[in-house]
């Protein structure tokens, strides 16, 4: 079992459903596991539940609101298990997103942090072989004229086994 952070954003149920629809038509194995989300700490393995939760809860309920506009998909820097990655990027509340990360990859959880890749603040859009079909892709989704307006309030701890994913405990941000 590994355990994990993700915020849901709360956003229009519009741009909600078709967040979700692009999600289905190019990432199926991430759109049947969770719905759209931020990840704050990817999964971990290095420590019981409890002590997840009793160290990351107090930072989350430290920091304040995050004020979210995704308005471009990007391609991800890095193939994993050879895939490349469509990611749906925020320009607004990005630098929160990510100092809130750093924050969480502090103190016991340090040690998991990757420093082979800067951490990127995203929403996966598409998992595919193919990085030419994914540029494409992007370029095609870029020409629509959209701002997706949300924020994020909460963070879920939570495990993940047999792709699967329970939250622990819903964490309120201030």
């Amino acid at each position: 079992m590994s355990l994990i952070a993700i915020s849901y954003p709360e956003i229009f149920s519009k741009d909600f459903d078709w967040i979700q629809s692009l999600r289905e038509k190019y990432d199926n194995d991430g759109y049947n596991l969770l719905d759209a989300h931020f990840t704050f700490v990817f999964p971990i393995n290095i420590i019981e539940q409890n002590e997840f939760f009793n160290f990351i809860s107090p930072k989350i309920q430290n920091f304040p609101k995050i004020d979210i506009e995704l308005k471009r998909f990007k391609l991800c820097n890095k193939p994993f298990e050879g895939k490349w990655f469509i990611f749906l990027v925020p320009e607004k509340g990005r630098i929160e997103i990510t100092e809130l990360h750093d924050i969480l990859y502090s103190g016991i959880l340090a040690p998991e942090l990757s420093l082979e890749y800067p951490f990127d603040p995203h929403i996966t859009i598409g998992c595919m072989g193919n990085k030419s079909q994914c540029v494409d892709i992007i370029e095609e989704l870029n020409k629509a004229d959209f701002c997706i307006r949300g924020q994020l309030s909460a963070i879920d701890a939570a495990t993940y086994e047999n792709d699967t994913i329970k939250t622990i405990e819903k964490v309120y941000l201030k």
